[in-house]
């Protein structure tokens, strides 16, 4: 946890090199958390940018799949299949360790998700959004964030690092966010990833080559 804001405050400088850049494609996204019984606090984080305010709605598919998704399919196409762990989604107002905490959902109603071994556990959440960058993150439950337990905070609070997994199901996610012309900062997908030494080596070369840029953009502004 000791680590978390040294890698959201590269997220910090993303904006620098996102800006303007957005894909047209829906986003719809697939992966899996590094989850190990009595270790389940993995995140994964995605941006994305609302242009003008409309209902946005997030749907979990990774614990029941997409069964009771129109056509059965996630919005890639994708029939998502069930046995994914238990989802936990929480959104923040902006991006980088300042964003700061406006809403989450552990268990949502089914449909749309699906039940699996008789349990309804994808994540459901519809929201008034205004025009704006949000950020998603994905956890097992109950890896929650500190904010949200605080009642208000910001994403570089960090989480509280309670996360439970059932080795018995994957550690696979599906998740769709949807709405008027909600897109995702080109490249902006950024995974927080179990911290053992070989990642947070990784972490630190690329931490030191977004700061290079920063540095060498705040250079070159300064120059002209």
């Amino acid at each position: 946890m000791k680590h978390f804001g040294m890698y959201l405050r590269a997220l910090g400088c993303l904006p620098i090199f996102l800006s303007g850049l957005a894909s047209a494609a829906p986003i719809s996204l697939q992966g899996a958390l590094v989850l190990s019984a009595g270790a389940a606090n993995d995140t994964f984080v995605q941006p994305f940018f609302v242009p003008a305010a409309s209902t946005v709605t997030i749907q979990s598919y990774g614990y029941g799949g997409s069964g009771n998704a129109p056509g059965g399919t996630n919005l890639a196409g994708a029939v998502i299949p069930a046995g994914g762990f238990d989802p936990y989604l929480s959104v923040f107002t902006g991006i980088g360790p300042t964003a700061t905490f406006l809403a989450s959902n552990d268990d949502g109603p089914c449909p749309p998700g699906a039940l699996s071994g008789g349990l309804c556990r994808d994540s459901s959440l519809s929201l008034s959004l205004g025009p704006g960058t949000y950020t998603l993150v994905v956890t097992a439950f109950d890896n929650m964030s500190l904010a949200e337990n605080l009642g208000t905070g910001t994403l570089g609070d960090g989480f509280t690092g309670l996360g439970n997994y059932d080795p018995s199901r994957t550690n696979n996610y599906a998740v769709d966010i949807s709405g008027i012309d909600v897109s995702s900062p080109a490249g902006s997908v950024v995974n927080i990833p179990a911290l053992n030494d070989w990642t947070l080596a990784f972490l630190a070369l690329l931490l030191l080559a977004i700061g290079g840029a920063c540095a060498r953009r705040r250079i070159s502004v300064q120059g002209n």
